[in-house]
């Protein structure tokens, strides 16, 4: 399980890392709230095709991952590296309990519900909760006076991060399986 984990958390830091360098300074010049949201979050992504790889037990290396980026690349006070990170783990949480609930088996080795569709309804239902999180979040504790627009930037950008995301994994699993699988045969 530990080497699972392991592979989580690096990707979940490249992600981050990666949304840090490139996404977020090119979103600064359109985006007014660049840095709190992202209309292309790429790590929900991880967060979402890792509750579907290992189940709910990827909360741990998901909110590691998340903690650690918020203390390297964001330099957060201790106490938003704390709370945040749990509130997006928390969102995709629920969800897969409310599904669970409902007799759906989210797991990747379940061919019913293991596909892009219900990969991205699962991430848009978690980036509704994770934004209302959020949201609540910044007006009462950090009393950030945040236009409700924030609430469609936060589903608009965790939805579209989940679609990229998955569209990157999609094509490095081609590019692996023609370069390795392919010319080994």
């Amino acid at each position: 399980m530990l080497p699972r984990y392991f592979f989580i958390i690096v990707i979940y830091l490249f992600f981050f890392w990666f949304q840090f360098t490139i996404i977020f300074p090119i979103e600064t010049n359109f985006n007014e709230f660049a840095g709190i949201v992202s209309l292309i979050y790429l790590p929900h992504a991880v967060r979402i095709i890792s509750f579907f790889v290992i189940g709910s037990i990827a909360f741990i290396p998901i909110y590691i991952a998340e903690f650690l980026c918020h203390i390297i690349f964001v330099n957060q006070i201790l106490t938003d590296a704390l709370i945040r990170p749990f509130l997006s783990c928390m969102s995709v949480f629920i969800i897969f309990q409310v599904l669970k609930y409902f007799d759906f088996n989210l797991s990747m080795y379940d061919k019913k519900y293991f596909n892009w569709k219900v990969i991205l309804f699962v991430g848009f239902c978690s980036s509704l909760l994770n934004s209302i999180f959020n949201f609540i979040y910044h007006v009462n504790f950090k009393k950030v006076d945040i236009d409700i627009s924030i609430i469609y930037s936060y589903v608009i950008g965790d939805t579209l991060g989940v679609f990229f995301g998955m569209l990157m994994v999609t094509i490095l699993i081609k590019l692996y399986a023609k370069f390795f699988l392919l010319n080994n045969s």
